[in-house]
């Protein structure tokens, strides 16, 4: 995981970079996900990003973090994000990583970061909003309402 954290402080080092990256991948494969977010664009990046800092500065201690991506999840549940959305984002940041990265991305580092993402949504998906619900179903009753459909 120190790969990660060392790439992550890289492509911070240029606050918002990493975050309007996502975003712009994030919205041009799903467009409806845009609706999901009612605060300013500079916002949402700073958060990303400082959630994310917090996260791998501490990959090695998640179960301390536990309380709060697990509020994360029922937050992104109560939304109506959809589990699968939070599975192709995990593709889309590792994708903006590399991107932004260049040519010294190394092949290993895409396992690392899919590693640690997955770490964080596996906690995420794991909150009591998203008990029980299968990608495809956004509101955990009746019929799927996904967001990649």
């Amino acid at each position: 995981m120190r790969r990660v954290r060392a790439r992550f402080e890289q492509l911070a080092a240029v606050p918002g970079r990493l975050g309007a990256e996502f975003y712009r991948r994030l919205f041009l494969r799903y467009p409806e996900a845009e609706s999901l977010f009612s605060t300013p664009p500079g916002i949402r990046i700073h958060h990303l990003e400082s959630g994310l800092a917090v996260v791998l500065r501490n990959l090695d201690a998640l179960d301390l973090l536990r309380p709060a991506l697990e509020a994360l999840g029922a937050v992104h549940a109560a939304a109506g994000v959809d589990p699968a959305l939070l599975e192709a984002s995990r593709d889309l940041l590792v994708a903006s990583a590399r991107h932004l990265a260049g040519d010294t991305w190394r092949d290993i580092e895409e396992r690392d970061w899919r590693d640690a993402l997955d770490a964080l949504i596996d906690i995420m998906l794991g909150a009591e909003a998203y008990s029980g619900r299968a990608p495809g179903d956004a509101t955990g009753d009746g019929p799927p309402a996904s967001l990649l459909s």
